[in-house]
């Protein structure tokens, strides 16, 4: 059996551009045409991105969003978050094991992802090994990620960041849209748990 839940959603024009988590074997998601297994033959959990198409098209008085293309991300759990912007979309999750998004590999060596894929096909233009992220959003040129922790995250080999008290902070971060080089990143919070 399969399950399936979506956790973020972004949308231009009649395209809704969903992420998710999903489990299970030849999984045809949305009914996009292609066959899906999660990792650890189907009984891990791995993320979605999907872009549907909720206008008119279809048949039937009532006839459901038709899928363009769906992405699947290996090895991940926790919630991913997905935006739109311009001809790109940008997802950051979770990623427990070593994933590749289309041509984009991931090493899972900071515990999350960052991609950016091509709207109308779902390419991926690049991929990220960040920490953890909870939410992205971009406006195109940048994009910023939120996460929360209650201990250090690494960003990069030379940027590590921990957190203020002993309890839940939240973290963010700044990229360029371009290539996803890190520009920033920095802690908010105080003695008690920020989410």
């Amino acid at each position: 059996s399969d399950t399936s839940m979506i956790s973020s959603v972004d949308a231009v024009d009649e395209i809704a551009y969903i992420s998710g988590l999903f489990s299970g074997s030849a999984v045809d998601l949305f009914a996009a045409g292609s066959s899906l297994t999660s990792s650890s033959s189907g009984s891990g959990k791995d993320a979605f991105v999907a872009a549907l198409d909720v206008g008119s098209s279809g048949s039937g008085k009532f006839p459901g969003p038709q899928a363009s293309w769906v992405v699947q991300i290996g090895g991940s759990s926790g919630y991913p978050s997905v935006t739109v912007s311009g001809d790109y979309v940008y997802v950051a999750g979770s990623l427990s094991a070593a994933s590749n998004i289309s041509t984009c590999s991931l090493t899972a060596a900071r515990g999350g992802y960052l991609a950016k894929l091509e709207r109308a096909t779902g390419a991926c233009a690049w991929a990220k090994d960040v920490p953890a992220s909870r939410h992205v959003v971009s406006d195109g040129t940048h994009v910023w990620t939120v996460q929360t922790s209650t201990g250090k995250l690494t960003f990069d080999d030379d940027y590590v960041l921990d957190n203020i008290g002993i309890e839940k902070d939240v973290f963010m971060a700044k990229y360029q849209a371009s290539d996803g080089a890190g520009l920033w990143a920095t802690v908010i919070g105080g003695t008690g748990d920020e989410e």
